[in-house]
């Protein structure tokens, strides 16, 4: 993966998604297949404010951000579009408020889907406080080889 595209999808997740600017979220590490993304605590993405735990509903959107990242480095080119399908949280600690860290690896890609493994954690104390597994679209521009749109299913020009 050559520095240039990792360039590209740190400026995605960095600074083009609205949601990752809300909460903070950044890009760490970035190769092929595998991403590792960063959420600060804020006061603000609390959910219990009596233990002062991180809400689980933004735990989760992180992981599928991370996901989401690791998706993005199986595109091809720029008209590729990455969609969430499904994903299955297990919370096993509460979360703490200091940075987390979600990393997500590809276990199985597909010519439209694909399947990645994730966890969080406190990167301070290593303490893993959620797991979760993702299935993700992927919608490339370019045709098959029938000459048929994979996205549409649209039949070739030629086929009248």
């Amino acid at each position: 993966m050559d520095i240039a595209f990792k360039e590209v999808i740190r400026n995605i997740v960095d600074t083009m998604i609205p949601a990752h600017k809300l909460l903070g979220i950044t890009l760490v590490e970035i190769s092929a297949g595998r991403a590792i993304l960063a959420m600060p605590y804020k006061a603000e993405l609390v959910g219990d404010p009596r233990s002062n735990r991180l809400h689980g509903g933004l735990l989760s959107a992180l992981l599928d951000s991370a996901g989401g990242a690791a998706a993005i480095t199986t595109l091809t080119g720029p008209d590729d579009m990455v969609s969430s399908i499904d994903m299955r949280t297990d919370y096993l600690e509460p979360g703490r408020p200091e940075l987390v860290h979600a990393e997500a690896e590809i276990v199985r890609s597909g010519s439209t889907i694909l399947v990645t493994n994730m966890k969080a954690w406190h990167p301070e104390s290593g303490v893993v406080i959620a797991e979760a597994r993702g299935v993700y679209r992927v919608r490339r521009k370019e045709k098959d080889q029938a000459g048929m749109d994979p996205n549409t299913f649209d039949l070739p020009d030629s086929a009248g």
